[in-house]
């Protein structure tokens, strides 16, 4: 991911990379912390909440149709 990203990049290709998995998976790991959003320095992304909370609607989604349990 680029340096600055937006949101609707962003949720893009993370939406691009979660359909790729395919499986029959029992255990999943996610990653998500905040520093994607603008406000962070390190992250160096340009995320605001609401793309961090389409990420997590992202994520859920996929989770549920792999049908991996939370």
């Amino acid at each position: 991911m680029a340096s600055g990203a937006k949101g609707d990049e962003y949720v893009q290709k993370l939406g691009a990379a979660l359909r790729k998995l395919d499986g029959d998976f029992k255990l999943e790991f996610v990653v998500a912390g905040t520093d994607v959003l603008a406000t962070d320095p390190l992250g160096r992304l340009g995320l605001i909440i609401d793309g961090c909370a389409e990420r997590e609607r992202l994520v859920e989604a996929r989770r549920g149709a792999l049908s991996v349990p939370a």
